[in-house]
């Protein structure tokens, strides 16, 4: 009769064995029920005990969502960056180091068209002055003075311009 029970005991632990999910028995060798409220252990509203101190986790989960946010600022990052766009998976280095280029590269594209503005900013002076001239009938400058300026204007006219090859 013992056997019998024996026998129907372990055909019960089978069939709640089965009911088991595979995450339920591995988290099951890990975890343990709690049978007496230690000082040092947090049970958790569905009974099983935290293994860690409440403050460490705190401290893990501050570390943990630090973490998502840099890496959610690194990928905006990454999308930004027209290197990058279509690629999927970049390394955190490359990311910053191709930012660094791009910043670089914009800073003299703003050089350039600062440069490029004020040379046409001197083109408009120098047309103005020349339109005023040439409308108001009486020349404003003498004759000799408005030829030597006009001499100057074009030879620095065509000298600010670079011819690439």
């Amino acid at each position: 009769q013992k056997h019998q029970k024996d026998a129907r005991h372990q055909l019960k632990e089978r069939k709640a064995m089965k009911k088991e999910t595979k995450k339920q028995r591995i988290l099951g060798g890990l975890t343990t029920l709690p049978s007496v409220e230690s000082p040092g252990q947090v049970t958790s509203p569905s009974g099983w005990v935290s293994k860690e101190d409440p403050m460490k986790e705190v401290k893990n989960q501050q570390e943990r969502d630090r973490r998502g946010q840099l890496a959610m600022y690194r990928e905006k990052l990454r999308k930004l960056l027209p290197q990058t766009q279509e690629v999927e998976k970049v390394a955190t280095v490359t990311v910053l180091e191709m930012a660094r280029q791009y910043c670089a590269k914009l800073k003299h594209q703003v050089d350039q068209l600062e440069t490029d503005q004020q040379v046409e900013e001197e083109k408009k002076i120098c047309l103005l002055k020349r339109m005023l001239v040439l409308t108001s009938g009486q020349p404003s400058l003498s004759e000799k003075e408005a030829s030597a300026e006009e001499g100057l204007t074009i030879e620095t006219f065509f000298e600010r311009f670079e011819v690439e090859m």
